[in-house]
C-alpha cells in the first residue's frame, strides 16, 4: 500500500486535502482550487505526506530540519540548523543565527505571530524585522528551556543569583521578571537537564524537569507559590519530559516512572480539575524496546502537542509517533516516522506537522487518523 501511495506531486501549500482524496478516494465536495502557493510533496502513506519542497526553492530532502512552529495565521516556520525559513517566502536564505555554531535548538510563536527561538547555547532571540535580536537580557536559558504562554507572556528557566538554582522567567514583551522560585529547590538544581514550561487557560504556570535533586517532578504556581504534584502516591520521582496545555485548564505532561534502567516506564499523564489520569502500560500507552533514556540527555527528542480536537500526539524514545484519542493510542503507520520525531505540531485547521528523526517534514491529515 505504501508504494501504491508513494509519489510526488505539487499541490496548494494549504490545500493538500485534495491530493489525499485523490489519494484515498475520500469525496471531493468539500474541496476547491485555490490560489495558494504549492508544496512539491510525496504522498508515502494514506493521509500522510512528505514535503519536499515549496514553490520559492526552499527543499526540505537535502538538509535536515529541527524544529517547525505554526503561527495562528497558519504559516509555517522551520528550524534548519542556524537558519530560521518561513514556508512559501521568498528567498533562498532566512534569518540566522550570527554566534558561529550556536545551532536554533527549537522556535516558539506568541499568539499574535511574534517568533522566539532559544540556541543550543541558551541565549533568546527575537525575529525583528528579519533579524534574530539577543534578547536574553544577560542571563542565558537553563535546560533549553522556552515556552510561549497563551497569554502573550514566554517563560524560561535561568541562573540565579546564587549561581547555581535556576528560577522562573516571564516576558511581556519588553523585559523579563522572575517569579518567585522559593518551594522549586527539591525541583530545580546544578546539571544537565530538560526544563519545560506551560500556562494553562486558568493562568497557572507549570514546570517539569526529568532530572533533579530528587530525580525530577512537576511543579505548579499559581501566581503566590509553587506547589508540587505528586502524580505517583508517596514519590516525586517523575522524570518529565513535555508539558502543555490542554482544554477546561487542564494539563498533559510525558513523562517515565519508576527506577531508571529497565523498571522505568513511559507514562503520559493529564492533569484535570477532577483529579490525575495516569495511562501507563496497562492502559497501552506504548514502550521503549531499547529504553534509550538509559543513555540520558537533556538533548534527546520528546516531542507532545494537542490537536484542536483534544488528540494527544506524542513520541519519545524509539516508540514511533503515536497519538491518543481519549479511548486508545493508534501508532502513525510509515517507515519516515517509525524511530520517531524531533517535533510535533498542531495546526488550528487540524492538521499536523511533524519533523521526523531524520529531518524530514511531514503533514499529515487529520481525516485519515481518526
Amino acid at each position: 500500500m505504501h508504494q501504491a501511495l508513494s509519489r510526488r506531486a505539487r499541490v496548494p501549500a494549504r490545500g493538500l486535502a485534495l491530493a489525499l482524496a485523490l489519494a484515498v478516494g475520500w469525496p471531493l465536495g468539500a474541496v476547491s482550487s485555490t490560489d495558494e502557493p504549492e508544496l512539491e510533496v510525496e504522498v508515502i502513506g494514506e493521509g500522510i505526506e512528505r514535503v519536499l519542497a515549496d514553490s520559492v526553492g526552499h527543499r526540505f530532502d537535502r538538509r535536515p530540519l529541527r524544529d517547525v512552529a505554526i503561527a495562528p495565521d497558519g504559516t509555517v516556520w522551520l528550524v534548519q540548523g542556524r537558519r530560521i525559513l518561513q514556508l512559501d517566502q521568498p528567498g533562498s536564505t532566512g534569518p540566522r543565527s550570527d554566534r558561529w555554531q550556536h545551532f536554533v535548538r527549537r522556535i516558539e510563536l506568541t499568539p499574535d505571530g511574534e517568533l522566539w527561538a532559544v540556541e543550543d547555547g541558551g541565549t533568546v532571540v527575537r525575529l525583528t524585522e528579519g533579524v534574530l535580536e539577543d534578547r536574553s537580557d544577560g542571563r542565558r536559558s537553563t535546560g533549553g528551556s522556552l515556552a510561549a504562554f497563551p497569554d502573550g507572556e514566554l517563560g524560561r528557566t535561568v541562573r540565579g543569583e546564587e549561581g547555581l538554582v535556576p528560577v522562573v522567567s516571564t516576558n511581556d514583551g519588553a523585559s523579563w521578571q522572575e517569579l518567585p522560585s522559593a518551594g522549586l529547590e527539591w525541583l530545580l538544581g546544578p546539571g544537565l537537564a530538560r526544563h519545560v514550561l506551560a500556562r494553562t487557560d486558568d493562568g497557572r504556570t507549570w514546570i517539569g524537569v526529568d532530572r533533579g535533586p530528587l530525580g525530577g517532578g512537576l511543579a505548579v504556581f499559581d501566581g503566590t507559590a509553587w506547589t508540587p504534584v505528586e502524580v505517583v502516591a508517596g514519590t516525586r520521582d517523575l522524570r518529565v519530559a513535555a508539558v502543555v496545555p490542554g482544554d477546561e485548564g487542564s494539563v498533559w505532561a510525558l513523562a517515565q516512572v519508576g527506577q531508571p534502567g529497565g523498571q522505568g516506564r513511559h507514562v503520559l499523564i493529564r492533569l484535570h480539575e477532577g483529579g490525575i489520569s495516569v495511562l501507563g502500560e496497562e492502559q497501552g500507552m506504548p514502550q521503549d524496546t531499547s529504553l534509550a533514556w538509559i543513555s540520558w540527555s537533556p538533548l534527546e527528542p520528546i516531542a507532545l502537542a494537542v490537536d484542536a480536537r483534544g488528540r494527544v500526539w506524542f513520541s519519545v524514545g524509539d516508540i514511533g509517533v503515536w497519538v491518543y484519542d481519549g479511548d486508545g493510542f493508534e501508532r502513525v503507520r510509515t517507515p519516515a516516522l517509525r524511530a520517531g520525531a524531533l517535533d510535533i505540531e498542531a495546526a488550528a485547521d487540524g492538521h499536523v506537522w511533524v519533523v521526523s528523526r531524520a529531518g524530514q517534514l511531514l503533514r499529515l491529515d487529520e481525516a485519515a487518523h481518526p
